[in-house]
């Protein structure tokens, strides 16, 4: 007895102290939640957005499950009516949002959306297989029977439905990456050929309307053309309806026309009766326009220019003019001698006298079309003038003909960006060639160079790189396919020939081929070409306007 009263008084003791810390905690969490109140009163309502969501949720089933209903009422009804999807892929949607407020299927909405996918890959994903593989069929078809147009339009219909199983159902048998590229591949040749047959009508058109003597026709005909092959030969170079040279044929086609309307502007101008000064000004503009822009046709015209600029230069306008020619001989002289406090003292002089020769004369009546350009371009990069010399001197090598200097390597991407404030280059590295770059791009970056240096700055002849013999035991050490990894490596880290690296390899350079032809070549092959096929002819002809990321060019210097 004793020790039942002794229990029974320890079990009161107990439950008081477990009631009392019961109600110390709720009281705890009472004032906790007083405070949270009087800090943000919304809390309370926040707290119940429970109820709003679950609302939510329940609409988004009912919604999801009408959608099923009604697509699978439509479906039995029109199976072959795309329209039927809709209701399908809404539903999708739904089921979509629910996952992400279930994403553990505690309530079952990641197994409902796996069975709408499902029921998605077995209906439109089959639909749509089925319909591309019989596109691309019926395609082939019509491409053998030439029907390009219809066979274009299926194929875009079968590109477009295995695209969409490749990304809408991502985890089916249906996806096939390999099918759609075919179809994309096959798509872009067909869509080539006839651009390219549309290239052909657009030149016939251009020549009659030529032949007619309507020359702005003849030219809109001659751009679309030009246009569309410009395309062609971008998008698909390894093709056989890329054409550089064809496209070089159209310009010069279309330069010819504007080279005959300006000739007929200057000579309508000259013949009008009693010309003024006035209009011998504006004919000796033309001219000048066209001398720079058809250098090497008939419509150049020296003695013209000279003709015209005697009528209207007057003494004072002679002895600025020649004033100007001195001081261009002192900069040449500083710039060799590398006075660099006399370079910008005479640039400084130079562009004041060319301010009051504009103020005073016409600009056409300048002995030099580009010593304005010249000037502005030397005086915004003054500061940089001597590190630009140094650097280039430093590539500089003499040539093993002895009289002119040659760059030891290809121009890299440093320095052509340091000249040209631009890098066409599609594998980008400072010390790596730049590459991509056109002929006219090149001459402009020499003419820059001669700018600096007050020296002739020219491209190699192909004679030049001749001299420099490759051996079948040195090729194999330079940059061509057997070792190039099919890019573009850093300059001058392959065995050089002589004092010069990739001659031959890494990038085909631009070449002359004469002293005054207008042939250009590109030299000594690339990372992409094989060094016994370059041995044995290491020069191309290309068009001028060619342009590929295998080839770059290198610089000489005249005495």
């Amino acid at each position: 007895m004793p020790s039942t009263k002794i229990e029974s008084q320890r079990y009161r003791e107990g439950m008081f102290w477990l009631s009392a810390s019961v109600f110390l905690i709720a009281a705890i969490c009472g004032l906790i939640l007083v405070y949270l109140w009087l800090l943000n009163p919304g809390a309370a309502v926040t707290s119940k957005s429970w109820e709003v969501e679950e609302a939510t949720v329940i609409e988004w089933m009912q919604q999801s499950a009408e959608a099923e209903q009604r697509f699978e009422r439509a479906w039995n009804a029109s199976p072959d009516d795309p329209e039927v999807f809709e209701s399908l892929e809404l539903a999708l949607e739904y089921q979509f949002r629910l996952r992400t407020v279930d994403p553990g299927n505690d309530f079952g909405t990641v197994t409902r959306l796996e069975y709408l996918l499902d029921r998605l890959e077995a209906t439109k994903g089959k639909l749509w297989y089925s319909n591309a593989r019989a596109s691309a069929a019926r395609a082939m078809e019509l491409i053998e029977s030439g029907d390009h147009f219809t066979a274009i339009t299926l194929l875009r219909s079968a590109l477009e439905n295995q695209e969409w199983i490749n990304s809408q159902l991502p985890d089916s048998k249906l996806v096939d990456p390999s099918e759609a590229t075919r179809l994309l591949r096959l798509l872009e040749k067909l869509e080539a050929m006839d651009s390219s047959v549309e290239v052909g009508r657009l030149v016939e058109a251009a020549r009659s309307a030529f032949s007619d003597g309507d020359w702005d026709l003849a030219g809109e005909f001659y751009d679309r053309a030009i246009s569309i092959q410009d395309s062609i030969n971008l998008n698909m170079p390894d093709s056989s309806l890329a054409r550089w040279k064809f496209v070089q044929e159209l310009k010069n086609q279309r330069r010819k026309i504007e080279g005959e309307e300006l000739t007929q502007r200057i000579e309508s101008i000259l013949a009008a009766p009693s010309p003024d000064e006035s209009s011998y000004e504006r004919a000796l503009n033309l001219q000048l326009h066209v001398n720079e822009k058809f250098p090497n046709t008939h419509y150049y015209n020296l003695d013209r220019v000279s003709q015209l600029r005697e009528r209207l230069i007057t003494g004072q306008s002679r002895a600025n003019a020649d004033l100007l020619v001195e001081q261009q001989k002192y900069l040449n002289s500083a710039l060799r001698q590398k006075a660099w406090d006399e370079v910008k003292s005479t640039l400084l002089e130079m562009e004041n006298s060319l301010k009051g020769f504009v103020e005073r004369f016409s600009p056409s009546l300048l002995p030099d079309d580009e010593i304005m350009v010249r000037i502005e371009w030397m005086l915004g990069r003054i500061d940089q003038l001597p590190g630009l010399y140094r650097e280039v001197g430093k590539k500089l090598k003499r040539h093993p003909l002895g009289d002119f200097y040659m760059c030891e390597s290809e121009v890299d991407q440093a320095l052509y960006e340091n000249v040209m404030g631009s890098n066409p280059s599609r594998w980008l590295g400072e010390s790596h060639p730049v590459d991509s770059v056109g002929l006219d791009e090149a001459v402009e970056f020499c003419k820059r160079l001669e700018w600096v240096l007050g020296r002739p700055v020219v491209l190699p002849r192909v004679e030049w790189f001749s001299v420099i013999e490759l051996s079948e035991t040195k090729a194999a050490e330079v940059w061509f396919s057997n070792r190039s990894e099919f890019r573009s490596q850093p300059i001058a880290t392959s065995s050089a020939l002589g004092d010069f690296y990739d001659v031959y390899g890494n990038l085909a350079e631009w070449s002359r081929g004469g002293e005054k032809s207008d042939e250009f070549y590109l030299f000594g092959g690339s990372g992409a070409d094989d060094y016994k096929e370059v041995i044995k002819n290491p020069i191309f002809e290309v068009a001028p306007n060619f342009r590929s990321r295998w080839v770059g060019f290198r610089f000489c210097v005249l005495d």
